[in-house]
């Protein structure tokens, strides 16, 4: 059985790459899993510990709703309120990152912190979560707040609760410690929640945790202002690239370029067919004639070279204008020059005139048989100098074989 060659390999390993990479392309992003101890807390998420049925259900009440992808030194300067969970997988809160995340929020603009783990920001703020023993426990208002009006509890589904909490904050719900605390910070303000859990999608239906949630972000939004969930620490960060901003079809058409090229690079390297010589370079049929005179001069046979050189010229010329070799040689050099298209009757009489003395010359030359090497050479490329003038063939096989 015959072997498949090289190239054949390598042409059904690009297709294969090409189709690959277009599946990819095409396919749905897959949802990363959610870790049980740490969900991800994007509000695209359906798996129990994402936020998609929070951001349903403000969307359906009326409230203003964005998913920001981008760095706290983006954010828009539009949005009210910012809503942030524990960061997930490899995402993580620089210094510089909550100091632009602090200054957004000192402009009169709050942050609502759903946190079940230390991390920068809490840090900088003065805040520490630790575990309680108790768990799945609903606390209950401990004194009255805008957005606590028809609350009864809230469900917090987790052990975590505030273990400090800095100078002037209120703790709204509490047991042993705080679950959710309020306080100021510059000009803006902070909702402060230690178990992200009861904004869940398993959770967010038990007690009031939807009522509490509702009120409390359409309030600090205040009429018609945006409520934003950072998605750029739950792993949706927007890139500036160019491969990110051209999409998945512009992505498509790229790696099929970059197929293409490959292809054709292993293409140009290869040789499709046997080895094949270079065409000979052209010769120059003035070059022909300089060399043949020099030879038949070298040979001291001037009058044989002329006589070969007319001889070929005049049954060429004969054959173009459709006479015998031994026709009238006025008549074959008129219709000769009539037979040239282009010039005018001037120019026509010139080169007949032209042409008769160059024949005579050389029939006068011939027949003496005194030809002078100083005279083989100007005939000769005179000769040449008509023929291509006048259209003739090249020599006698090329002639012939137009001929049959």
């Amino acid at each position: 059985m015959k072997r498949p060659s090289t190239d054949v390999l390598v042409l059904c390993g690009l297709l294969l790459l090409f189709a690959f990479l277009s599946l990819r392309m095409a396919a749905p992003g897959a949802q990363l899993p959610d870790d049980k101890d740490r969900p991800r807390r994007s509000v695209s998420s359906a798996r129990p510990g994402g936020w998609k049925a929070l951001y349903l259900l403000l969307q359906r009440q009326g409230v203003p709703v964005e998913k920001i992808e981008r760095s706290p030194r983006e954010w828009p300067g539009d949005l009210r309120v910012l809503v942030i969970g524990d960061a997930y997988g490899g995402a993580r809160w620089t210094q510089k990152e909550v100091d632009q995340a602090l200054a957004w929020a000192g402009k009169g603009r709050t942050l609502v912190l759903l946190a079940g783990r230390s991390s920068a920001l809490l840090d900088r703020i003065g805040l520490r979560v630790g575990d309680t023993a108790a768990a799945d426990k609903t606390l209950f208002p401990l004194q009255p707040a805008p957005f606590l009006g028809g609350v009864d509890g809230v469900l917090v589904p987790g052990k975590g609760r505030w273990q400090k909490l800095p100078a002037g904050a209120v703790s709204l719900f509490a047991d042993e410690r705080p679950a959710v605390a309020f306080l100021r910070r510059g000009g803006g303000t902070i909702l402060a929640v230690a178990d992200a859990g009861i904004a869940d999608n398993r959770h967010i239906t038990e007690a009031d945790n939807a009522r509490f949630l509702l009120a409390a972000l359409r309030s600090l939004a205040g009429d018609g202002g945006r409520v934003g969930f950072d998605e750029y620490h739950q792993g949706f960060q927007e890139a500036d690239g160019f491969f990110d901003a051209i999409g998945r079809p512009g992505q498509l058409v790229v790696w099929q370029i970059v197929a293409l090229a490959l292809l054709l690079a292993y293409s140009a390297s290869r040789r499709f067919g046997l080895p094949r010589p270079l065409p000979a370079p052209p010769r120059v049929s003035s070059e022909y004639v300089a060399s043949l005179a020099d030879l038949y001069r070298r040979a001291r046979a001037a009058d044989a070279a002329l006589e070969g050189v007319y001889l070929r010229f005049w049954r060429d010329l004969c054959r173009a204008v459709t006479l015998p070799y031994d026709a009238d040689t006025d008549e074959v050099v008129r219709r000769a020059a009539r037979s040239v298209h282009g010039i005018g009757g001037a120019e026509t009489r010139a080169l007949e005139e032209r042409l008769r003395r160059v024949v005579n010359e050389c029939e006068a030359k011939i027949e003496s048989g005194k030809v002078r090497d100083a005279d083989l050479l100007p005939l000769a490329r005179e000769l040449e100098a008509l023929r291509k003038e006048l259209g003739l063939g090249g020599d006698d096989r090329e002639t012939a074989g137009a001929r049959t």
